[in-house]
């Protein structure tokens, strides 16, 4: 079969595959169970971005040069062999019958069909059912999938795009969570949605000020008015102020104006 012939597989969350492979937070890879050990972190980040591109070949070229692009070309090649060959030694005990990265001359990919899971498919999958299924235990599924920014650990310009796009779903699985929660009255555990947000993107200002309603109508004004001040260093890191209204609200706390909800 040739590269080009390939196309993803679907993963359901609770498939039980030879490998695993966890992006999303500090990056983790199990072959028939046990912990996968790297050479390398260049072969680790090689690997990373082979499956998650794992729709596409590679040219040799363009990976090389990702990694050792400081280098001559030769040079930077020759690494990529040796980076390739220890990810083949490495990944042996997950399939021995098939190779987990398919190479030729030109071309690097990793190979769709064999029996693997990841937890970036797993993500984007259930909160495509969510969407189509309005179903928010769709939400909270995906989000214990969730361990932090795709690999969070690696400086790479081309992780930015993927880190961007699960983040962005992860704060729609939040939102969605936390207005069902609202709706139910389960104020705290719309409040621990609300911090999920926060540990991803500390300065989103719609979260502080969610916050500081939540607090409020569970009657702690002193935690309200504490978030409105975590709002403020957050912003100040980017360089803005808070909007006139997130100000408007903190008053309103301060001076006791906002209705409480009854909590059951």
């Amino acid at each position: 079969m040739s590269f080009s012939q390939m196309s993803p597989v679907a993963y359901s969350v609770n498939q039980r595959a030879c490998l695993e492979i966890h992006l999303m937070g500090e990056v983790r890879v199990f072959a028939a169970g046990e912990p996968v050990h790297f050479h390398t972190q260049k072969a680790c980040c090689i690997f990373c971005c082979l499956v998650a591109h794992a729709q596409r070949a590679h040219s040799r070229s363009g990976l090389a040069n990702m990694c050792w692009g400081h280098l001559d070309e030769k040079k930077a090649r020759d690494n990529l062999n040796t980076a390739i060959s220890s990810l083949r030694r490495s990944l042996k005990s997950c399939d021995e019958n098939s190779d987990l990265v398919m190479a030729n001359r030109q071309l690097i990919q990793f190979n769709t069909q064999s029996d693997y899971w990841l937890d970036v498919d797993a993500f984007e999958q259930l909160i495509q059912q969510a969407r189509e299924q309005k179903d928010c235990d769709a939400y909270a599924k995906a989000m214990a999938l969730w361990q932090g920014d795709f690999m969070q650990d690696f400086n790479k310009d081309w992780c930015e795009a993927i880190r961007s796009r699960l983040r962005s779903l992860m704060l729609e699985a939040c939102d969605a969570l936390i207005k069902s929660s609202q709706d139910q009255q389960h104020l705290e555990q719309a409040i621990s949605w609300a911090h999920q947000i926060l540990q991803s993107v500390p300065e989103r200002e719609q979260t502080h000020y969610q916050l500081m309603e939540l607090y409020a109508n569970m009657g702690d004004q002193k935690a309200a008015l504490n978030q409105f001040d975590r709002c403020i260093n957050a912003l100040s890191e980017i360089g803005v102020q808070p909007h006139r209204q997130t100000r408007s609200l903190y008053h309103k706390i301060r001076q006791g104006e906002l209705p409480f909800l009854p909590i059951e």
